[in-house]
């Protein structure tokens, strides 16, 4: 639902970044969305990593939930219904059909119909649970909302975003999930 109209801001309005991508991810177990925003440098023609983290920001601050607010039951059916039928899908090669078993085994999940029963939950979205969803983990102030930076640059950034983690073993040990 965000997908274009975030690339559509970002690289194409707001003209940041040579890589400007939304999309959903779940690896070994963790399920996260991804708003990513990359740069060739921070100069006059391209934003730095302050510029970016802060174009992010606006949209999830502003531009999401007016999107959202106007979703109504067609468009979310449209989309979900797309997803549905990607994790339906038949695997066209072997490693396509080993795949999704292998991240279970590496999950230890060993959920062996949980993509079934993904297509299922996302037909019986509604616009209320996506808003909800949004308000919850992505939103300012939401209650689930755990957000992470990742800054990669050939040298050090020149301010504008949190400080440095000074021992990162013991910050990892204090998280509630580590």
């Amino acid at each position: 639902v965000l997908e274009a109209p975030f690339y559509e801001s970002l690289r194409t309005t707001q003209q940041l970044g040579y890589i400007v991508q939304a999309a959903a991810r779940q690896r070994e177990g963790v399920s996260s969305i991804v708003f990513l925003a990359q740069s060739a440098r921070d100069d006059d023609k391209c934003k730095g990593p302050a510029d970016l983290a802060a174009a992010i920001d606006g949209f999830l601050d502003d531009r999401a939930p007016a999107i959202l607010g106007k979703l109504d039951g067609a468009q979310l059916n449209d989309v979900a219904d797309g997803i549905a039928r990607q994790l339906e899908e038949l695997p066209k090669s072997l490693g396509a059909a080993a795949g999704p078993h292998w991240d279970e085994i590496v999950s230890e999940r060993r959920d062996w119909d949980r993509r079934a029963r993904e297509a299922a939950a996302l037909r019986k979205l509604t616009p209320d649970d996506v808003r909800a969803l949004f308000a919850a983990a992505f939103a300012p102030g939401g209650a689930a909302r755990r957000p992470l930076l990742v800054v990669a640059d050939k040298g050090r950034p020149a301010g504008g975003l949190a400080a440095d983690i000074p021992d990162a073993p013991a910050f990892a040990a204090g998280l509630e999930a580590w």
